[in-house]
C-alpha cells in the first residue's frame, strides 16, 4: 500500500474532499506548502486524515514522498537523493514542473543563464526548490555550473540571504501592499506600498520577501511582486507592458492565473496591455457576472485567438459550441482524446474552459470561472473526464 508525505504545491491551496474525485463534497482545504501524511492512493487521489475524518486530496497538486514501502513517487519518482549540485539553464526559458516528467503541470519557468541548485535526479530530471516548493526541470536543457552566478533556486529571489548582502529590485503588482514586521499576516503592519513601487528584496521565506523599507526592513507577500516594471494601466498577466506569447491556448492562459497575477478577469480589459481579443461585455449595457464585464467563453476564445487557433470570438458558451463542433477547424471528440488546448463545455452548455491536462480519468481545466468567488478569475479546476463535451482542432 502506498503511503508517505505530500506537500501542497498549488499556490491557491488545495481542497480536501470526502472521496477520491471532484464529484465528492469539499470538507476543508490545505494551504500552499502544508505537509500531510497519506495512507493510500486511488486513481490519482491521496487518502489523508483531516480534522479526525478521512479525506482525499488530488495528487497532481502535491509533491509526494513515499514511505519505506515504496521508495519515492509523484514529483520524486525514482530520485537519487545522493545526486546534488548546481546547473545553468541553457534554454531560452525552461519550464519548472510539479514532477519529473512533461505530464506534470507547469509551476513556472527559469530564464536562460539562471543558475540553480538541485538536490536529486530522476530519469533525466533535476529536483530544485522553486518558490518554497519542490519543482523539477529537465536536465537536457542545463549544463553543469561550478558555483558561479546566482545560486537562487527558481524565482525565490533570495537576494544576498542576509540583510547586509546584495538585493534584487522588484515591483509591486497590487494596488496596495501591506508591509509587516515579520513573514506572515500574524505580524504587525508597519506600512504599505502602492502599485508599481520598486522594492529592494534581501531574501525570501516561503511566499514572503524581506525588503528594504524606509531606513529599516520589512516583509511583504511575494505573490504581489514581479521582476518586471509595471505599466501605468495596472498589473498582471501581460508582464507589465507586453502581451505574452504562446503556441497553445491553455499554456497562454497560465499567464493570467489569479494565483500569479492577482487580477480578476475583468481587469484584463482595463490593465495595460489588456488581453487582446477579450470583449468588454459592459458595452451592451447589461450586467454580467455580478457586475463584472467578461465571461468564460470570452476568455477561452480570446486565448485561442491569441495563439492563432481561432479566427472568431464568441461571448456565449452555447453559440460557441454549436459553431465550433463542425466549423472553424474544430470538431467534437471523445473525452479520451482530449489534449492540452482543446475546449471543454459542461453538459448544460453553461460553462467552458480549456483543457490543460488529461490523465485518463480526470481532466485539469484552466479558465475564467467563479468557483469559490462571486467574481470571474482564472484558475485551474479538476473535472471527471467523462463530464461535458470536448472540441478539438488538433
Amino acid at each position: 500500500m502506498a503511503s508517505g508525505t505530500a506537500t501542497v504545491t498549488a499556490s491557491a491551496g488545495l481542497n480536501v474532499r470526502k472521496g477520491p474525485g471532484t464529484n465528492n463534497p469539499k470538507i476543508g482545504s490545505l494551504a500552499h506548502g502544508q505537509k500531510v501524511n497519506y495512507s493510500a492512493e486511488t486513481q490519482g487521489w491521496l487518502k489523508i486524515s483531516y480534522s479526525g475524518k478521512t479525506g482525499y486530496i488530488c495528487k497532481q497538486y502535491t509533491a509526494v514522498t513515499q514511505g519505506s514501502t515504496g521508495g519515492s513517487s509523484g514529483g520524486s519518482s525514482g530520485a537519487s537523493s545522493s545526486a546534488s549540485g548546481q546547473v545553468k539553464v541553457t534554454a531560452s526559458a525552461l519550464n519548472v514542473r510539479a514532477g519529473a516528467g512533461t505530464n506534470y503541470r507547469v509551476l513556472g519557468s527559469l530564464s536562460n543563464g539562471k543558475v540553480v541548485s538541485y538536490s536529486a535526479e530522476s530519469n533525466g530530471w533535476l529536483k530544485i526548490s522553486y518558490n518554497g516548493s519542490a519543482g523539477w526541470i529537465s536536465k537536457k536543457y542545463t549544463t553543469s555550473a561550478s558555483g558561479g552566478g546566482s545560486s537562487n533556486s527558481g524565482s525565490s529571489n533570495s537576494g544576498g540571504g542576509d540583510s547586509g548582502g546584495s538585493t534584487k529590485t522588484m515591483y509591486v503588482t497590487a494596488s496596495s501592499l501591506n508591509v509587516r514586521n515579520g513573514a506572515g499576516t500574524n505580524h504587525s503592519k508597519i506600512g504599505s506600498l502602492s502599485y508599481g513601487a520598486s522594492v529592494s528584496v534581501y531574501k525570501t521565506s516561503g511566499n514572503w520577501a524581506q525588503i528594504k523599507y524606509g531606513s529599516g526592513k520589512g516583509w511583504v507577500c511575494s505573490d504581489y511582486l514581479s521582476s518586471n516594471k509595471q505599466s501605468s494601466g495596472g498589473g498582471g498577466g501581460g508582464g507589465g507592458g507586453s502581451v505574452p506569447s504562446g503556441t497553445n491556448p491553455a499554456e497562454f492562459a497560465t499567464n493570467y492565473l489569479f494565483s500569479k497575477t492577482k487580477l480578476y478577469t475583468h481587469d484584463f480589459i482595463k490593465h495595460n496591455p489588456k488581453l487582446p481579443h477579450l470583449t468588454d461585455l459592459s458595452v451592451y449595457g447589461k450586467t454580467y457576472n455580478y457586475g463584472y464585464d467578461c465571461n468564460c467563453a470570452n476568455f477561452v476564445t480570446a486565448c485561442s485567438q491569441n495563439v492563432g487557433w481561432l479566427s472568431k470570438h464568441f461571448d456565449g458558451v452555447s453559440t460557441m459550441y454549436n459553431s465550433l463542433k463542425n466549423g472553424y477547424g474544430y470538431r467534437k471528440i471523445n473525452a479520451s482524446q482530449a489534449k492540452k488546448g482543446d475546449i471543454w463545455c459542461n453538459s448544460s452548455l453553461g460553462h467552458t474552459e480549456l483543457v490543460y491536462s488529461n490523465n485518463g480519468s480526470t481532466v485539469t481545466l484552466i479558465g475564467s470561472n467563479n468557483e469559490g468567488t462571486s467574481k470571474q478569475r482564472v484558475t485551474f479546476a479538476n473535472k471527471s473526464l467523462n463530464s461535458g463535451y470536448y472540441l478539438s482542432r488538433q
